[in-house]
C-alpha cells in the first residue's frame, strides 16, 4: 500500500526568508477514518523550523518541536498542523498506512 506524502506549502512558494505554511490535515483512508501516525522529513539549510499543531480550529497553536538541523522521525498527527520557518527550510509528512 502506498503512503500519502504531503508537503507543508509556503503560501508565497519560495520556501526562503521565513514563512508560516498552509495548514495540513491528516487524510482519510479506506480502512480507517483518519491516519494517526506519520514520518516527518525536515530540510533545514539555515534558521529553524517549528512544527505547530492544534486539535480544533478554535484552539491555540502550540509548538510540538523546533528543528535546527535536517532529520527524519516518526510522530503522531494532529487535526491541524503547520510549520513556522525563520529562514530557509521545508518539511514533508508521510502518513503511515
Amino acid at each position: 500500500m502506498p503512503n500519502t506524502v504531503n508537503k507543508f506549502i509556503d503560501p508565497d512558494g519560495n520556501y526562503t526568508g521565513g514563512y508560516t505554511s498552509k495548514i495540513l490535515k491528516p487524510t482519510a483512508s479506506s480502512h480507517r477514518s483518519i491516519q494517526t501516525r506519520c514520518v516527518i522529513q525536515v530540510n533545514v539549510p539555515s534558521g529553524t523550523l517549528s512544527l505547530q499543531m492544534r486539535l480544533t480550529p478554535d484552539a491555540p497553536w502550540f509548538v510540538v518541536k523546533t528543528y535546527s538541523a535536517s532529520t527524519v522521525e516518526e510522530m503522531v498527527l494532529a487535526n491541524d498542523m503547520r510549520i513556522v520557518v525563520t529562514d530557509d527550510a521545508e518539511a514533508w509528512l508521510g502518513e503511515i498506512v
